[in-house]
């Protein structure tokens, strides 16, 4: 290729740089929204755990709300909570227990269709009697 038709190459792309010059001007910063946790579940009950007799943690099911009036599809989760009630980890709907790590994703420790067995591999104990008692709520 000679330097003359190079130079014009150049030219030609350095004009049409120039001619695309275009700004972008944000009026409001972007935001994306994510809904509340609280917003997203709808609460279905609420069970003690207790470990050797004593109280460990409490087990919070959840139902998904789906904005729909099948029942048939609804999807669940038990968050297991411990004595302070901060969140440990959570049994999906296909009954598999994950207990939740400080650093990355949460550890799946065991599927068991009976949910004091799940506690038990939440809260990582291998030996004791684990029980649950449903709780009840009363108005005044």
């Amino acid at each position: 290729m000679s330097h003359m038709k190079l130079g014009a190459l150049l030219a030609l792309c350095v004009l049409a740089l120039a001619a695309c010059n275009t700004s972008v001007e944000y009026t409001r910063e972007p935001r994306i929204l994510y809904p509340e946790a609280r917003d997203r579940y709808e609460d279905v009950s609420l069970h003690k755990i207790f470990h050797d007799g004593k109280l460990a943690g409490y087990a919070d099911k959840k139902r998904l709300k789906d904005n729909d009036s099948n029942d048939l599809n609804d999807r669940y989760e038990i968050f297991i909570l411990d004595a302070n009630r901060d969140t440990i980890g959570f049994v999906t709907d296909h009954n598999e227990a994950y207990r939740l790590q400080a650093h990355g994703p949460a550890e799946m420790v065991g599927v068991n269709t009976v949910l004091a067995k799940n506690a038990q591999a939440i809260f990582g104990w291998n030996q004791g009697k684990t029980t649950l008692e449903r709780m009840v709520y009363r108005e005044n």
